[in-house]
């Protein structure tokens, strides 16, 4: 069986590097999207398919509510 690299895209911001650099270890980013919003989902590098984030017993996790054809 091979791997499969899995990236959920949560959001995007921009940044200045200055800005980065001060960022400390638990520093909160707001994002640009909101709760609700469906976050992309991708498999080795090609778009997949999208969902939502839930919490399950305290766990981040996604649920998938849209998958595409390979």
């Amino acid at each position: 069986m091979s791997e499969v690299e899995l990236i959920v895209e949560l959001g995007q911001m921009s940044l200045p590097t200055e800005s980065v650099k001060h960022l400390a270890v638990g520093a909160l980013v707001t994002l640009n999207e909101f709760p609700g919003d469906p976050v992309a989902i991708h498999a080795n590098g090609k778009l997949m398919g999208r969902g939502e984030v839930v919490v399950v017993a305290g766990k981040l996790g996604i649920r998938l509510t849209e998958l595409f054809p390979a």
